[in-house]
């Protein structure tokens, strides 16, 4: 979709809040604030050992086992509604991620060459699907 015109949002003082040129640039003023808000980026990890995710982490974790199967603990639910992880298992072998619950329950094990999607939504940990990748 291209963008023939900029635009404007202004508060009822008349103040520019956020605008968007012609070029797809957004700039934001004032205080913006959220809850849940998923860090962005991605976490390249060769694993030594069990590892726990915290809301802190990066959405996108693609780890490597190193060399034997490993669990992933997900943060506690109730500090987690809305928030999401995509884990790619990157192992060079038969090498399993296990995807747990903070109450040791499996949500999803994820092979060599698979990734999947967790999501929360305060109560649980679910995932949405298991999917092979190429990886290169």
């Amino acid at each position: 979709m291209a963008i023939n015109d900029a635009w404007a949002v202004q508060s009822v003082a008349g103040s520019e809040l956020a605008a968007l040129d012609s070029s797809g640039n957004l700039d934001l003023s004032g205080t913006i604030s959220a809850s849940n808000v998923s860090a962005g980026g991605h976490n390249t990890e060769t694993l030594t050992g069990n590892k726990t995710l915290t809301g802190a982490d990066a959405t996108f974790q693609l780890l490597d086992p190193g060399g034997a199967g490993r669990n992933v603990t997900l943060p506690a639910e109730a500090t987690s509604a809305g928030r999401s992880f995509r884990i790619l298992n990157r192992a060079d072998a038969a090498e399993d991620l296990t995807v747990k619950d903070d109450a040791a329950s499996t949500i999803v094990t994820i092979s060599q060459n698979e990734a999947a999607w967790v999501v929360c939504d305060g109560t649980s940990w679910a995932h949405a699907g298991i999917e092979s990748i190429a990886l290169s």
